[in-house]
Formats: structure tokens, C-alpha cells, sequence
């Protein structure tokens, strides 16, 4: 089947060469830029929220949380619900057409690859064929792309992202819990920036409106329920780390009595009553 089958004219294969290159590499004003200069016309957004657009359509990386998110959404966030594209070329459209192919396949197998890396190569040869300066010389890293943060090439693959890995932990507690864990419900935990019990017992305890949005697809009760089972977990964790706190300093002052003896008739006195003090805490707690 030659359906998918396109063949290019050399200034739309430059053009894609570019916004290509800017996705592996560049920064989010290069990827913006790029995005404008292929045809696509987005409006209604800031122009640093249209990189985000590009990754979505140009890439198909999942490790963005608009990336497993629909404008029709309830719950996308309010910037997601602006965006108009208004124009896409003919042309740039089947390209764009082929990358939501890849990106569904990807998706229903939970891997996590960005093509805008695999294809830099090809891109880069592109440029070269028809002697065109590459927007990124080849070696660095823009420095606000999050992808390719600190400089170094991250891997070509990441099976399992930083968000996939953080939610899958959070549906395995959700499910021992007796408490929603499927990928609907969880979604909008993902999106606000929710992707720990940890986060989750933070804002709990500080009463944050957020969870409002993050826990929408939970029932009323669901909802209590998380929270308090998730402070519940949270206050037992701190408890546990100040009572092995306390009990390393009491071993400490085991060790340092016999030496401060020698020193002074006061000092493992004091050094008996302190440790008397963490004794009687540590009994008491």
C-alpha cells in the first residue's frame, strides 16, 4: 500500500529538515519559529506554548502531558483549549499524518521514542544535499528544551518516561487502595504535576485548590479518600525518618560518652542526660 507514499519538492524537505533538527535540538523560540515557517498556522496561544504544538504533531514523543491529552478535554489545561491551526500545506499534512500513524503505535505499546531524534540524521544529511546551513550545528543542545536539558544527547529511546514511570507507581498504590487507577482517572494527576503520593499528601495537607483539577475524575468520596491515606502514608514516612534520625544520634552519643569522659567531670553528664532525653522520645513516640 502506497497510500502514505509522498514525494517532496526540495524547499518543503528543507523546511522539514529544519523543524526537524530544531525538535531534536533546539531551543522552543527555534521550534516555534520553524513550526511558522512550514505553514502551520497556530493561533490563540502564546508563541512559546506553539513548541509545544510542534512536539505534538512533528514528534512523537509522550513524555509531554498535553501529548496524551485532547483540546476537547475537560481537563486540558486552559492554553491546550485556545489552539486553532488554522492552515496546514497539503504537503506538510501528510508528513503530520504519517507521525499520528507512529504516535498511535507507539502509544498502544507504552513506548516512549521521540522521531524527531531518529530522523536528525537524515535531516541533517537533507541539509547537506542542497547546501543549507543547519539551524543547529551538530554536537549542542539548546538549553530550554527540557528534553535535552544540560547539554548531553539523552538516549534514543526512553521506554518508559519520567511521567510514565512516576504514574504507573501512583496507579499501583491507587489499585492496592481500592481507589481509581486507570488512565482516565489519572490523567489530570499527570497534567497538574501530580505524578507522586508524595506530591499528593503536600497539597493535601495544605488544603491546595489544585487537587481539585487534578483528582476531577474521582468521585466526591474517592477523593477524600486519597488524600487522607495518601497524608496518612506521607506523616508515617516522616515519623519513620525522625525516629532513625534519633536513634543514629543516640549511637553517636553511645560512642562519644566513654571518650568525653576523660575529658571533663561535666560533659558525660551532659551527654547521659541527652541521651536520656532521645530515650525517652523515641519511648514516648
Amino acid at each position: 500500500d502506497f497510500g502514505e507514499c509522498k514525494e517532496l519538492e526540495k524547499e518543503t524537505v528543507i523546511l522539514l529538515a529544519k523543524i526537524t533538527i530544531a525538535l531534536a535540538r533546539g531551543s522552543r523560540e527555534m521550534i516555534a519559529d520553524a513550526l511558522d515557517k512550514c505553514g502551520v498556522a497556530v493561533s490563540g496561544v502564546a508563541n512559546d506554548f506553539k513548541a509545544t504544538v510542534a512536539k505534538i504533531i512533528f514528534d512523537t514523543r509522550m513524555d509531554l502531558p498535553e501529548a496524551h491529552l485532547s483540546p476537547f478535554d475537560t481537563n486540558a489545561p486552559e492554553e491546550m483549549k485556545l489552539v486553532n491551526v488554522s492552515k496546514v500545506p497539503e504537503d506538510i499534512f501528510m508528513v503530520i499524518r504519517v507521525v499520528t500513524l507512529i504516535r498511535g503505535m507507539l502509544a498502544a505499546f507504552a513506548c516512549d521514542l521521540s522521531c524527531s531524534l531518529v530522523w536528525e540524521p537524515f535531516a541533517r544529511r537533507a541539509l547537506a544535499k542542497y547546501h543549507v546551513a543547519c539551524p543547529v550545528p551538530e554536537g549542542m543542545v539548546a538549553s530550554n528544551n527540557p528534553v535535552h536539558g544540560g547539554g548531553a544527547r539523552p538516549p534514543l529511546t526512553r521506554r518508559m518516561s519520567g511521567i510514565f514511570r512516576d504514574m504507573r507507581r501512583v496507579a499501583h498504590w491507587m489499585q492496592t487502595k481500592g481507589l481509581p487507577h486507570n488512565r482516565q482517572a489519572l490523567t489530570p494527576m499527570a497534567v497538574h504535576g501530580v505524578t507522586s503520593i508524595k506530591r499528593l499528601a503536600e497539597l493535601a495537607l495544605n488544603r491546595d485548590p489544585i487537587l481539585d483539577s487534578a483528582l476531577a475524575r474521582f468521585t466526591a468520596g474517592d477523593q477524600e479518600r486519597a488524600k487522607a491515606l495518601a497524608t496518612e502514608e506521607f506523616k508515617e514516612q516522616v515519623w519513620q525518618e525522625w525516629r532513625e534520625q534519633a536513634q543514629r544520634k543516640e549511637r553517636e552519643l553511645e560512642q562519644e560518652a566513654p571518650l568525653m569522659g576523660t575529658i571533663s567531670e561535666g560533659r558525660p553528664v551532659a551527654a547521659v542526660k541527652k541521651k536520656s532525653r532521645i530515650a525517652r522520645w523515641l519511648r514516648i513516640k
